[in-house]
């Protein structure tokens, strides 16, 4: 399909209704036919679709004792990032894919520019959250950020965690925010045979790496302090930590979204999904294009086994695997402004 009127379905003016700059606004596509209107507030919204993973025989610890999570050991030394630098790559914020999808939705980073961000990634994730229902068994023909949207917007197809997590890597690089694809994975992701793992976003804002979970709405924070994910994980392992953790995107968002959606899973909803994925953290060393079908770091905890399959016969391309978190979590040596 061709792009050219794709122009009239710009996502800054969707941005700018759930922020409530824009109260409705219709959108047509002249070759399909297609009109799809979009008012603020009124979107469809992703579900975390509990119900067909309940009823999983290999899902039962879902229903986890909610009272701590079992504490992860790893390597936290400053010294292990030298000695065990890992060379990263992230998506050019210049690149020419990204202009693709900044002239396709007339992105443009100067539009946001009375937003910090931090509110950045709130409205975004809430317009990615709000794009598609979750569909886990579905995949896409392609799988970059601009071919997902097509099928959404076009073909109103429906995707799991992971094009959710996709695609709001995408829009935040195209407004200057560096992010990576970040994988979970169960701690009996070898032998499970199905839903061993959830993908997320972490963006990298004000010197630190935070994590964002566009499916569920969901950025998890302690003590007033945005999490990565296993800060996240650390803080459902504490007992005391446990207690002051919130949804950082249900306590902004209300400030922020004039049409706010409460619909973003409870503490005890998503502590009982999530739990069990902050085992194993996963992501690719390339983040370039969006091709997350290359080989990966994995941060495994400290006397835990390396694994090598997913879902008892999906082999792991895994190039490192690594107990250091300062290594997992280093700052991008490049940061586009």
């Amino acid at each position: 399909m061709q792009f050219k009127n794709f122009k009239l379905l710009t996502l800054c003016a969707i941005l700018f209704a759930n922020s409530g700059e824009l109260k409705a606004l219709e959108y047509k596509n002249f070759e399909t036919g297609l009109a799809i209107s979009v008012a603020a507030g009124l979107a469809i919204g992703a579900k975390m679709d509990y119900e067909h993973r309940e009823d999983d025989k290999h899902l039962e610890n879902i229903k986890l004792n909610l009272s701590i999570l079992p504490k992860l050991n790893f390597k936290y030394a400053d010294s292990d990032l030298s000695e065990n630098k890992i060379n990263f790559k992230y998506q050019d914020l210049n690149s020419d894919y990204l202009s693709r999808l900044q002239s396709l939705y007339n992105i443009k980073k100067e539009q946001f520019s009375r937003y910090t961000q931090l509110e950045l990634v709130i409205i975004i994730t809430n317009l990615v959250h709000n794009l598609w229902e979750h569909d886990g068994n579905n995949m896409p023909a392609k799988s970059d950020p601009i071919s997902i949207l097509e099928e959404v917007l076009v073909n109103k197809k429906k995707f799991r965690c992971v094009e959710y997590s996709t695609v709001l890597a995408g829009c935040l690089n195209a407004v200057g925010i560096n992010c990576r694809v970040l994988r979970l994975r169960t701690k009996d992701v070898e032998t499970r045979e199905y839903g061993a793992g959830h993908v997320v976003v972490e963006a990298y804002l004000y010197g630190k790496w935070i994590m964002i979970d566009p499916q569920a709405k969901w950025i998890p924070a302690c003590n007033g302090n945005i999490l990565n994910a296993v800060e996240f994980q650390q803080a459902l392992a504490n007992k005391e930590q446990y207690k002051s953790v919130y949804n950082y995107f249900d306590y902004k968002g209300r400030e922020i979204l004039a049409q706010f959606k409460n619909d973003c899973p409870s503490f005890e909803e998503y502590a009982k999904f999530i739990g069990q994925y902050l085992y194993y953290f996963e992501t690719v060393i390339e983040q370039k294009n969006y091709d997350n079908n290359q080989p990966s770091v994995m941060l495994v905890p400290i006397d835990a086994p390396n694994p090598t399959i997913f879902q008892k016969k999906y082999p792991l391309d895994i190039a490192i695997y690594t107990h250091s978190v300062a290594s997992f979590y280093q700052k991008p040596d490049i940061l586009n402004s």
